[in-house]
């Protein structure tokens, strides 16, 4: 956890300089004590833990884009995918949602940017997607992927988005090793 053990005053510094900040599928969530700390940097924060108030769901659906004029939805339109999602989220009222999904019949935001206003132009990109390998064989999924992690660096991101170009091997995973017992 990043704002857990003895890296926290370092993590918390960097928050407060404006270091870019970007969170993907599990790491968009932190245990009860560490949450307003999450939140704070964030924006959005997810927690399943213990008595934790969101959920998570397998399931295909679409990734909508909320906020389409926004950067990250650069280069990109809706898809159909089949993810591990994460919802009943907590949000600060700044938090933008920009990607959206169905899930058990109601919206929920499952991609979001913050621009932190208690930093020097500190921005963070929330995304609940990720669980799935393939997933980033997706061109439009990698592409929101990639403009989102741009975006928190502060780097102008293309009308037709970042350079996101792969190949078959470049999604092939090493073979698994011996099994531990």
């Amino acid at each position: 956890m990043l704002f857990r053990g003895p890296q926290r005053r370092q993590a918390e510094e960097m928050v407060k300089q404006g270091v870019g900040l970007t969170a993907i599928h599990w790491g968009t969530g932190a245990e009860t004590p560490e949450g307003g700390t999450w939140l704070q940097a964030m924006g959005g924060w997810f927690n399943a833990e213990g008595d934790g108030f969101s959920r998570y769901l397998v399931q295909s659906s679409k990734l909508r884009q909320v906020g389409p004029k926004h950067p990250i939805c650069r280069g990109w339109s809706d898809f159909d995918f089949r993810e591990e999602f994460y919802f009943k989220l907590c949000f600060l009222p700044e938090a933008q949602p920009i990607m959206s999904t169905v899930i058990e019949g109601k919206e929920y935001p499952i991609g979001w940017v913050y621009e932190r206003p208690h930093t020097k132009g500190g921005r963070s990109f929330g995304f609940v997607g990720g669980h799935f390998h393939d997933n980033f064989g997706i061109r439009e999924f990698r592409q929101a992927v990639v403009n989102g992690i741009l975006w928190t660096a502060h780097v102008d991101i293309p009308e037709k988005g970042a350079a996101i170009s792969l190949t078959a091997k470049d999604m092939e995973l090493p073979p698994e090793g011996p099994k531990k017992r």
